[in-house]
């Protein structure tokens, strides 16, 4: 019972200082509000999308399995900070 207590708090001091590469991977300041973290994400997420027609000729040689783990740290970053926002 008191380890499920202390991992908790673990947990939720994780959450009191966002990590830095969640603010670089979303391309906004730490500085930013949360509408310019979501409107980045939201960008970011349409722009490196397999259906992406600025970057598709140049995601070509780039494997599904990259461009699937840059959308994943995309999608991690924001959820973190939206969770850190909320």
């Amino acid at each position: 019972m008191e380890e499920e207590k202390k991992e908790e708090k673990a947990q939720q001091d994780n959450l009191k200082e966002p990590d830095k590469e969640w603010f670089d991977t979303l391309e906004v300041s730490p500085n930013a509000p949360f509408y310019e973290i979501k409107s980045s994400y939201l960008h970011l997420r349409k722009l490196y999308s397999s259906e992406s027609p600025v970057l598709m000729p140049l995601m070509e040689d780039v494997p599904q399995e990259k461009q699937d783990v840059l959308l994943n740290r995309i999608e991690f970053a924001y959820l973190k900070l939206k969770e850190y926002f909320s």
